[in-house]
């Protein structure tokens, strides 16, 4: 059918019926219509199995269209991709008919944005009836996830039409529907526009008589009626009636309410078990079930608030039941101070209902669940990680007050729970008897549960009455299973209220009741007071001794051990057996002092029992055997037990049985025997099999652990039996020096104790062991170890020295003690091997013919071979030494200790001691063979000779350690060998010249092998040892490894820091691989990178490989070849010891006018070591003459090092050789004849002199010019200054001079500073800013010192740059005195007089004063210090303030340290102000009347201000107001002092003040007698002078040094 019209309807209808039958296809030509496919106004329409295409609507019509009263019924229909702009793109139903929807499938629908339902658009004129809307079997897709409704409704009382036809919208069969999101189906209420809700919360499908919640919603006014759902569980449960209703959960629910059951048969679940809903209780909420009402909580996640107040399920007399449900409280801890669930006289069922809380559940005093009365119910429940502060049981505390309440835990499990009282899962209380029935407990408990400290019952504690009778196997068969040994007993505990003793109740394990008993035995355990009863059935007695006392008549009884035990008394077993073992693996037994067991005559066996005491001592044996009978002790433990006169067991009689049991802490003061003392009669048995022996002694008898002893046996027949096998020991601190674990004595002990029966046997050890099981055969006076007798089999003989020999020693495996006895007996026994149990010693000469095998224990078999003692291998055969220690003297030894002739020496892992500094070999070996490996050495302050000496045969030496060894002589020799091998050597820290020589062998190899010298250098040789090592550093003829005549290879080996040489190569044939040569250099300081690697003669070496160090990137610093082929990967190269490398562009050539020649060579590894340089002819018109050959050595020219030789060849030298004229060229020569690349040595002399004319004109004009020029110069100054001498003697005449002339022309007749005169003129020097001025009368070379300052012309000092050069005329100038600092003059030379010091000071302050007036920013006022003022020999001062003058010739040298040393000690006059400047300030005269302050102190004291510290802490002491020592100084002067070390500049006085006080002082001390007034008018008419003296001190020109 095609749609012709896109704006007309297909059909259209407004009565009467239309009817679109069975496979009808609806095809459409255009993209888009307007109009919609059907439009019903009324009658009836119906669609089925048709098929729509898609279709888009351009405007807001919908492809079918019903209004009015029409009426629709779509059956079998696909809507495919339906798409308007309006709402409803399938269907706008807005009629009051009805409209039916079977099997339909909306596919991709859109309306528009702001249309209601994407699909269908359902809008009701009136309320809906029932019948109206039938919606069956609808598939719903979405195309587009925008959020628009796919079906929108709207209208009034849509519930009433939802309750039945829709059902099949959720649908029966939910395959039939798929409804992606299903609240996207949307109602909205006309009556109620507020009231908006999906259709889904209409058509859930709910069971009648349920209240369901889903939170997504809000509540609808009929919320839980007629199936509409609530939005909360308190809103839902106000809805029930009092008929059976239920609550159903969709999502997930917050109670913050109470909620109470007010019927049977309420039930609150979850609408799906695969995914359940989450309840989660606020603080306030709570379930209540009171009398006659119901409530079961189903399929739910429970989560818990984190603070619990009140009981959240309340149960008074009603029933709760939990089935399914998981309690949590992720959020945090929860701490609660009330119960979790409360029952009293209801009933509470928990099936499959877990509380594993994922943070801890804390309880103050409550428990978990809490029973007063009623039934508990628990299956299949798992409950973990909860804690109870105070009270009894953590999870359950139930109390059963009648006899029908009852408790059952069936399955499950409980872990990580406790509580601080009894119980620490679950604590029952029966206040009355109640049957077995109502207690049951079958389920699993893990160890981590725990009850109080003092407390016991771990899982489970009970009280009540007649516990026998409640608690039964049946009842607990689950519990017990899983508690399978004693040590459990303490988990389940229990009271018997019903037994009393005394005022006591009975406490008991419930295992008691629990334990499967036999049905001839007594049930044994601890914890308690016996009662009336005990040994009855299903009655435990607490003690050994009681329990045994219930046992009547003869025959045979059963102590069966339930739990932990006690023995307070003896037990005296008699006409009876009596066996005792534990109920499961072990049991335990506390024994006091007086509890034991004696038999008579009886069988006592006893299984599996720990015994332990409390360490009281005790007089009497545990076990007693004292008439014919038998004992049993197997799997027992005995600890703990002091004893005083009597063994633990004591066997006189009868049988005893020791049999896999511990013996350990045992005690004994007095007798023999700790653990047993047996007297072995006729007819008797000791068997013991298996037994530890640990920490057991006796402290004053015999045998730590077993005594034996044998009696006089009447017959052969009658000798007693005695088995002793597999016995172990262990070692401890003992009273006794030597323990004796096992003590045997009797007569003819080798006849009855043998090793044919196999009845002694077992590992024993070896060396010290032997000492520990001894033995005493009284019929020959022979103390031995029972060793002896005890070996089994013929196997090695046994060496020891610690006694002497047995009669039969070598038989029967019976030891030596001697190796000579033992040499004899093996030979007579044809013995392969010995072994050397302790210690031994060599003091013969033993020769070994047959094949023999010594062998130790490791670290303790030794053998002392005397000096008279050797092995020596003789007959051909094969000789093995293993394990030892020998200790060998060398003293007088003649003979090698170890030595083979013929045959095979085997020598492995054995330690050498050597005693004795005789040069021996130790091993010797002649054309044989010989093998070491393993060898060490102890330390020793001997020095070891020759350890290997071959001649001939074959060697092979495996790790040897040689490492800080001191020899005297070469270790290791081998010659005409056929076969040398070393393997693993290492010597280090060695320093003897030649470790290893190799002479005429055929096969020799090295491998893995490291020797290396002190890593330290000696201490630096002196000047003429370092010339005489440079002479002879290459002349090194000895080396660590010296190989000769041989072929010889070397894999991966180390030659390191062997300063007197590494390897020496001689008509050898020598191959090396991945080798290293390092740091082997001779010392000599002047040739850093000489080295002694190696040393070819004669010979020929191959080098494959190297792994690092010298050769291995360059062949340079690697070897000395002399005529020897060197050879590198097959390929033939040139390896001179040193390559040296020539510079040309740096050496140089000096023709001097004697025609000789000055040679300077530049380079690198100029190392004096056979290198010679050659000179000759290269073009000449004479005959050629030799070419000249020199020796390059220290001693043969000037000056030698590494970098640089300087030489000097004379005229004749050349001559000899050389035409004069000739053009010559020269080499370097080095190695075997190798030379370097030539170079030019000079031309011709003629050639050379024209050059030199040439040269000199270059520079003679100009000198020529110049002296002219500084001659006119010269001339010109001396006029001027004659002129200038002539009118100031004009003016004199006049008297027309100024004060400044005056003051010159006072010095000039003074002539003040005469040291200072040269000629005519004379020299004033000031500091200056670092600036070179020239002065009247001074020319450039005068200033510059080339010809007044001339080194050799004078004897003063120099002055440099920054020294201002003043010249006055008139003023003779003659030699500078020497001068020595003001400090070296106090404490060096010292001051003769006082006069002398006070004119040094006078000078002092004076030049200060006037510097500070005309340059107060001088540096003297910082640095003033006795280093820095100079005196000459006339007691004149100068200034050296930055240490000029120092260097010079007549001060002597003064090197960096010292200076620094000075700068450090001038702190100590510092003024403290001085550490605030930066560097370049300086301070003003304040600063220096601080220093002379100090400097007084020092010149009239003559100590060092603060001497006792250095400068720096010095100036810090100052800089805190201490002073320095003044003791014995005048008072005025030491006043002054103080007032110049004022810690403020401003309080100090000025210099002039400081210079008229001195003077004041001066001329008090001087006139002593004179008044303070004659000496003031002495000072005031003194002024005149005192200033005229102070102004010639100043004219005097102090001379400062920068």
């Amino acid at each position: 059918m095609n749609l012709v019209s896109p704006t007309t309807p297909l059909f259209s209808t407004e009565s009467g019926s239309l009817i679109v039958e069975e496979s009808c296809t609806i095809t459409h030509p255009a993209s888009s219509r307007t109009a919609p496919l059907l439009w019903i106004s009324g009658g009836s329409a119906s669609l089925t199995s048709t098929t729509i295409p898609p279709i888009t609507l351009s405007s807001s019509s919908s492809l079918i269209s019903v209004s009015g009263s029409g009426s629709l019924s779509v059956c079998d229909v696909d809507f495919d991709s339906i798409e308007n702009s309006g709402s409803g793109a399938v269907l706008h139903f807005s009629s009051s008919g009805r409209l039916s929807l079977v099997c339909v499938k909306l596919n991709g629908s859109r309306c528009g944005s702001s249309g209601k339902g994407r699909s269908l658009f359902i809008s009701r004129p009136d309320a809906f009836a029932s019948n109206n809307l039938h919606l069956s079997d609808v598939t719903v897709t979405q195309r587009t996830s925008s959020g628009e409704h796919e079906i929108f409704i709207e209208g009034t009382s849509l519930e009433s039409a939802a309750c039945s036809d829709w059902k099949s919208f959720v649908g029966s069969d939910a395959s039939k529907l798929t409804l992606s999101t299903i609240v996207e189906n949307w109602f909205e209420n006309k009556e109620d526009s507020s009231l908006s809700v999906p259709i889904a919360y209409l058509i859930f499908g709910h069971s009648a008589g349920a209240v369901h919640i889903n939170t997504d919603f809000w509540d609808h006014p009929n919320c839980g009626i007629e199936q509409l759902p609530c939005s909360s569980l308190h809103a839902a449960h106000n809805k029930l009636t009092e008929q059976d209703q239920n609550i159903v959960l969709h999502s997930d629910v917050e109670l913050s309410g109470i909620v109470t059951a007010k019927s049977t048969g309420s039930e609150i679940s979850s609408s799906s078990s695969d995914s359940p809903a989450k309840l989660t209780l606020t603080a306030v909420a709570q379930f209540k079930v009171p009398l006659s009402t119901s409530l079961s909580l189903t399929s739910l996640v429970v989560s818990l608030p984190d603070a619990i107040t009140k009981t959240v399920f309340l149960v008074s007399t009603g029933s709760l039941s939990l089935s399914s449900l998981d309690i949590q409280n992720t959020a945090g801890t929860t701490r609660s101070t009330a119960s979790l669930f409360s029952v009293s006289s209801g009933s509470l069922t928990l099936t499959d209902t877990n509380m594993l809380f994922d943070h801890l559940f804390e309880l103050e005093s409550s428990s978990v669940i809490e029973q007063m009365g009623g039934k508990l119910e628990m299956t299949g429940c798992e409950i973990a990680n909860v804690s109870k502060v105070t009270g009894d049981g953590s999870v359950i505390h139930s109390t059963l007050a009648s006899t029908t309440d009852s408790l059952l835990i069936e399955g499950g499990s409980f872990s990580l729970c406790s509580s601080g009282g009894k119980g620490g899962v679950v604590f029952v209380s029966c206040a009355a008897a109640v049957p077995s029935s109502s207690l049951i407990v079958r389920s699993t408990f893990d160890s981590a549960c725990s009850c109080g400290s003092s407390e016991k019952g771990s899982w489970v504690f009970v009280e009540g009455h007649s516990l026998s009778s409640l608690i039964t196997t049946s009842n607990w068969q689950t519990t017990t299973d899983s508690l399978s040994t004693p040590t459990h007993d303490s988990l389940l505990w229990g009271t018997d209220l019903s037994e009393k003793s005394s005022s006591d109740y009975r406490s008991v394990s419930l295992l008691a009741f629990l334990a499967e008993y036999k049905s001839d035995a007594i049930s044994v355990g601890s914890g308690g007071k016996d009662v009336s009863g005990c040994g009855d059935p299903n009655r435990r007695c607490f003690g050994l001794d009681l329990a045994h006392s219930h046992l009547d008549g003869v025959g045979t009884h059963s102590l069966v051990i339930n739990s932990e035990s006690s023995l307070a008394s003896s037990i005296s077993i008699r006409s009876h057996d009596l066996t005792i073992s534990p109920f499961a693996d072990s049991a335990f037994v506390s024994v006091e002092s007086s509890g034991g067991f004696i038999v008579h005559q009886s069988q006592l066996t006893i299984t599996k029992l720990v015994f332990q005491s409390d360490s009281t001592a005790r007089s009497l044996s545990l076990i007693t055997i004292s008439e014919s009978g038998s004992t049993d002790v197997t799997q027992c433990s005995f600890s703990s037990f002091v004893l005083s006169s009597s063994a633990l067991i004591s066997h006189s009689a009868g049988t005893l049985k020791l049999a896999s049991s511990n013996f350990s802490s045992i005690r004994r003061k007095e007798g023999n025997g700790g653990v047993l003392e047996s007297e072995m009669k006729e007819w008797m048995k000791l068997l013991v099999d298996s037994v530890l022996l640990k920490s057991v002694s006796v402290w004053n008898g015999l045998g730590d652990g077993l005594f034996v002893s044998f009696t006089s046996i009447s017959s052969p027949s009658k000798i007693p039996e005695f088995t002793l096998t597999n016995l172990k020991y262990s070692l401890t601190t003992q009273t006794n020096t030597v323990p004796r674990f096992v003590w045997i004595e009797g007569k003819d002990l080798s006849s009855w104790i043998v090793n044919n029966d196999s009845r002694v046997a077992g590992s024993y050890g070896v060396g010290v062991d032997e000492e520990w099981l001894w033995s005493v055969d009284k019929s020959e006076e022979l103390s031995t170890s029972l060793v002896f007798y005890l070996k089994t089999g013929s196997g090695p003989i046994g060496i020891s020295e610690s006694g002497r020999d047995h009669p039969r020693c070598g038989y029967f495996s019976l030891w030596c003690w001697s190796m000579s006895q033992a040499m004899s007996r093996g030979e007579e026994m044809g013995a392969s091997q010995m072994n050397v149990m302790g210690s031994a010693e060599v003091s013969i000469g033993v020769d070994l013919w047959n094949e023999m095998r010594m062998k130790g224990k490791p670290l303790m078999s030794r053998v002392r071979m005397r000096k008279t003692g050797w092995f020596s291998e003789v007959g051909g055969d094969t000789v093995h030494f293993e394990s030892l220690l020998f200790e060998i003297e060398t003293e007088e030894r003649t003979l090698s200790p170890f030595s083979v002739t013929s045959g095979h020496m085997n020598v492995s892992n054995v330690e050498l001691k050597v005693i004795g500094s005789s040069a021996i070999s130790l091993f010797k070996s002649l054309s044989s063979q010989l093998s070491l490996q393993m060898i060490r050495f102890s330390e020793t302050t001997f020095k070891l000779g020759t350890i290997v000496e071959c001649e001939g045969g074959i060697a092979t030496l495996t790790d040897i350690q040689l490492s800080s060894l001191s020899f005297s002589q070469t270790p290791f020799i081998a010659s005409h060998f056929d076969s040398v091998h070393f393997k693993e050597i290492t010597a280090k820290n060695i320093s003897i010249d030649q470790l290893v020589s190799i002479s005429n062998g055929s096969d020799f190899q090295m491998v893995g092998c490291t020797f290396e010298g002190p890593s330290q250098s000696p201490p630096s040789s002196s000047n003429d040892d370092e010339q005489e090592d440079k002479n002879d550093m290459c002349a090194w003829t000895t080396g660590t490894i010296q190989l000769t005549d041989t072929t010889a290879r070397i894999l991966s080996s180390m030659f390191a820091h062997l300063m007197n040489g590494a390897l020496i190569v001689q008509n050898s044939n020598v191959s090396i691989h991945t080798s290293t040569f390092e740091y082997n250099t001779p010392h000599n300081t002047s040739f850093p990178s000489a080295r002694r690697n190696l040393r070819c003669v004669d010979g020929e070496v191959r080098i494959g490989s190297l792994s690092g160090g010298d050769g291995f990137e360059s062949p340079s610093l690697w070897m000395s070849n002399e005529n020897c082929v060197v050879r590198r990967n097959e390929t033939k190269v040139e390896a001179a010891h040193f390559i040296p490398s020539l510079d040309a562009s740096k050496s140089s050539v000096v023709m001097n006018k004697n025609k000789s020649m000055s040679i300077t060579l530049a380079g690198s590894l100029f190392i004096p070591c056979s290198l010679f340089l050659e000179v000759s002819e290269t073009n000449s018109s004479k005959l050629n003459k030799t070419p000249l050959l020199v020796s390059l050595t220290p001693s043969s020219t000037l000056s030698f090092s590494e970098t640089e030789i300087n030489l000097a060849l004379s005229h004749s030298e050349l001559n000899k050789t050389l035409n004069v004229d000739s053009e010559q060229s020269g080499c370097l020569v080095f190695g075997d004849g190798v030379r370097s690349s030539s170079f030019v040595l000079k031309k011709s002399l003629v050639d050379e002199k024209k050059a030199q004319g040439a040269a000199m004109m270059k520079w003679l004009l100009p000198l020529i010019c110049g002296v002219v020029v500084l001659g006119l110069i010269l001339v010109l100054v001396i006029v001027l200054l004659a002129r200038r001498r002539r009118n100031e003697k004009k003016k004199k005449s006049e008297g027309l001079l100024t004060n400044q002339e005056l003051n010159e022309e006072e010095i000039v007749k003074e002539d003040i500073l005469p040291e200072h005169s040269l000629g005519t003129a004379a020299f004033v020097f000031e500091e200056s800013d670092k600036n070179l001025n020239l002065m009247k009368g001074e020319t450039r070379e005068q200033r510059d010192g080339k010809d007044i300052c001339d080194d050799n012309a004078r004897s003063g000092p120099s002055f440099g740059e920054d020294v201002l050069i003043r010249m006055n005329e008139g003023v003779q100038v003659s030699s500078a005195p020497k001068y020595v600092s003001l400090y070296e003059k106090l404490h060096g030379n010292g001051t003769s007089t006082m006069t002398e010091k006070q004119k040094i000071v006078f000078q002092i302050v004076t030049a200060l004063k006037e510097l500070a007036e005309s340059q107060p920013a001088h540096a003297i006022f910082t640095r003033l210090s006795p280093h820095a003022i100079l005196l000459n020999d006339k007691g004149e001062i100068r200034f050296d303030v930055h240490n000029t003058m120092r260097g010079q010739e007549h001060f002597g040298k003064f090197t960096a340290e010292e200076a620094s040393r000075r700068r450090e000690d001038e702190q100590r006059w510092q003024a403290p102000e001085t550490d605030e400047k930066h560097e370049g300030e300086v301070d003003g005269p304040a600063a220096s009347v601080f220093s002379l302050g100090l400097l007084l102190a020092e010149v009239d004291t003559g100590q060092v201000p603060f001497g006792e510290v250095d400068g720096i802490n010095a100036h810090r002491m100052a800089g805190t107001g201490t002073h320095p020592n003044m003791e014995g100084m005048n008072e005025d002067l030491e006043s002054l002092i103080l007032e110049c070390l004022e810690l403020n500049p401003s309080d100090r006085p000025d210099l002039n003040t400081v210079l008229v006080t001195l003077n004041s002082i001066w001329e008090k001390s001087k006139h002593p007698h004179k008044t303070p007034d004659d000496v003031g008018q002495d000072v005031d008419g003194q002024g005149q002078r005192l200033h005229t003296d102070q102004k010639n001190i100043v004219n005097n020109q102090f001379i400062f040094f920068a």
